[in-house]
């Protein structure tokens, strides 16, 4: 998934469609949850879904201010949002240790789901990307050489 515009690791349509393919991936869960009869799973695995793509977009704003290749015009521009994911990420670790305590034990499948969407959406958009590649549409006319 390189090879964005501009030197840019990953071009925002791109990451647009993977928060989109994460969302989509939710509201099935969320929808099979419903339809078995099990609310609060599916509002377990909404919030963790949630929780992912806020995530997601923190790595985006880390990718940002150091860039592609590891170069970054302003080292202090660079650590403030790499704190911002530390502290992230261990929020995230923490309501998922928290999940795991505190949740009904049916309720924990939906928790680790809910985490598990934005990786649905990576393996979907690479899955995709296969499939137009076979098909010969892999070529993109903005793209410039």
């Amino acid at each position: 998934m390189t090879g964005g515009r501009g030197g840019e690791l990953a071009d925002r349509g791109l990451l647009l469609r993977l928060e989109l393919l994460a969302a989509g991936w939710t509201a099935v869960g969320a929808v099979a949850l419903l339809a078995a009869g099990a609310p609060a799973g599916a509002l377990v695995l909404t919030g963790a879904s949630a929780a992912s793509i806020v995530a997601f977009r923190g790595l985006q704003r880390i990718v940002a201010a150091v860039g592609p290749r590891g170069e970054t015009r302003d080292p202090t521009r660079a650590r403030r949002p790499a704190l911002a994911a530390l502290v992230r990420l261990g929020l995230l670790g923490a309501l998922l240790m928290a999940g795991s305590f505190l949740l009904d034990r049916g309720l924990f499948p939906a928790l680790v789901l809910g985490f598990s969407t934005l990786p649905a959406a990576l393996m979907t958009e690479g899955l995709l990307q296969a499939v137009r590649a076979l098909r010969g549409k892999d070529h993109d006319p903005d793209d410039v050489p």
